[in-house]
């Protein structure tokens, strides 16, 4: 994206929009000749969780799987998905409306917007890589998951929040730039961690369910989002005031979500949670097993 937003504004003022589309299919093409040749699965397929060596696993794998609504009624789930819908929520409106702020309120237009709506994604890229260098480091030096994947979750939609609120009350046009581009760039880090979490607390045979239920709710927000935010230019005096709106109402969310997410995450003792759990199913089909042997 930080590429070929100026990379595609550039063709399109210079070549017409129908250009840009076929630009995007030769690219598409080239991929799948790429992919073709060098794609293929790694050494580790059946590999369900991160590499991880400090991340305990559930250990106990006979016996049926725990039920999914018992793993998604977990505080680290729930607290996950919280976390993604508001990350989420932010990045919808970063892809759907920012552009048509930085030209309708902000004045900008031609060659210039490609550069400007570069900014958000150039940030979120660097944000994904201090956050993982950031979790990594903190896991290397023995800090529990609690901190190092739910504290980093909450103060970075609590952050968000603040960079958001903060765009609106600053004066600068480049300083509004860099601020809400910060604020809904970093709220994507929400999302590989959620998953990151779900892995964690997933007990054996679960993980793609409990990964896949998680991507389902979260990204229900960019259905929400792009849509309620529309709905508010339309009922607002005006479109920077409707913005306004948008933006207050996309704070609330990222500082709230934060504040329960920190709340709601606790991996370890989700994990063990469902490790007894299965556990205890597995030693109650063994003992049904053993009824029946005898009763024969």
């Amino acid at each position: 994206m930080v590429l070929a937003a100026p990379g595609l504004t550039w063709i399109i003022s210079t070549f017409g929009w129908r250009a840009a589309f076929v630009t995007m299919s030769v690219f598409g093409l080239i991929w799948v000749a790429v992919w073709i040749r060098f794609g293929k699965d790694g050494p580790a397929p059946q590999l369900e969780a991160s590499e991880d060596k400090t991340v305990p696993r559930p250990t106990v794998e006979a016996g049926p799987p725990v039920p999914y609504r018992t793993i998604l009624a977990t505080r680290t789930w729930i607290g996950s998905v919280l976390a993604g819908f508001a990350g989420y929520w932010a990045l919808a409106i970063m892809i759907a409306w920012i552009p048509i702020y930085f030209s309708k309120v902000l004045g900008f237009s031609g060659s210039v917007m490609g550069w400007l709506v570069a900014i958000p994604w150039g940030f979120m890229a660097v944000s994904m890589i201090v956050q993982g260098m950031l979790s990594r480091s903190l896991m290397n030096r023995g800090v529990s998951s609690r901190i190092t994947r739910g504290a980093v979750t909450s103060v970075a939609l609590l952050l968000c929040g603040a960079l958001v609120f903060a765009s609106l009350a600053a004066g600068p046009v480049w300083l509004k730039i860099v601020l809400l581009s910060l604020g809904l760039g970093m709220s994507a880090v929400t999302v590989p961690i959620g998953q990151a979490l779900c892995s964690e607390i997933s007990p054996p045979g679960r993980n793609g369910g409990v990964l896949g239920a998680y991507a389902a709710v979260y990204s229900v927000a960019g259905i929400i989002s792009p849509a309620l935010t529309g709905r508010v230019l339309d009922s607002a005096g005006s479109v920077t005031d409707g913005f306004s709106q948008a933006f207050v109402l996309c704070g609330i969310i990222l500082i709230a979500a934060g504040l329960i997410a920190g709340l709601l995450i606790h991996p370890q003792s989700d994990h063990n949670r469902l490790a007894k759990r299965a556990e205890k199913r597995s030693l109650q089909r063994k003992n049904a097993s053993a009824l029946v042997l005898e009763d024969r």
